[in-house]
């Protein structure tokens, strides 16, 4: 299928490099998720790449890349409330990465409501969830789709690198803002 993308190591470190310089130089955070979702996307080889952010008692989608996520944008709004149950209060139970597998997705299929899978569908996943200050306050989505590629271990791995770096950058920038409020 001429549609699955296929993951550039060099990209991934040359971006890598990258939001590590952008940390230091403190640049905002949005430019930080975009650059890392490029990484995820372009370096990976992941076909559908999501940040959102937690507002509330919903997870609002913010930037996406990707074929099959122009909807997102308007759509991508899901319940994570206290009384919810689906993939990404899974996840945040779990804090970190979370990898839903297709024998997991079989187990639980109450990972996926309506809600999910009318916006997501129902494929294979990683997802991260990002704190700040023991808050929960972002995550990170991403997935194959229906291009036929599969998940592997080394992409978790790589997903595990972007969202730690992503992670850190956002710990540091907080700390940042926080001195300057002073």
């Amino acid at each position: 299928n001429p549609k699955i993308l296929k993951g550039d190591a060099n990209l991934q470190l040359t971006i890598l490099r990258e939001l590590s310089a952008a940390t230091e130089e403190g640049l905002d955070v949005n430019t930080i998720f975009q650059m890392v979702l490029e990484g995820m996307h372009r370096g990976i080889g992941l076909e559908r790449v999501c940040i959102a952010f937690i507002k509330g008692h919903k997870l609002i989608a913010k930037y996406m890349l990707g074929e099959g996520t122009d909807h997102w944008r308007s759509s991508f709004v899901i319940d994570v409330g206290p009384f919810t149950d689906n993939l990404f209060t899974y996840a945040m139970e779990r804090g970190g990465s979370t990898w839903i597998d297709a024998e997991l997705q079989t187990k639980r299929k109450d990972l996926y409501p309506l809600d999910v899978s009318t916006v997501l569908g129902k494929f294979p996943s990683f997802i991260h969830v990002l704190e700040v200050k023991g808050r929960k306050v972002a995550m990170f989505y991403v997935d194959r789709w229906s291009f036929g590629g599969k998940l592997s271990e080394a992409q978790f791995e790589s997903f595990k690198h972007f969202c730690s770096q992503a992670q850190m950058s956002l710990s540091l920038l907080s700390k940042s803002n926080e001195k300057r409020a002073r």
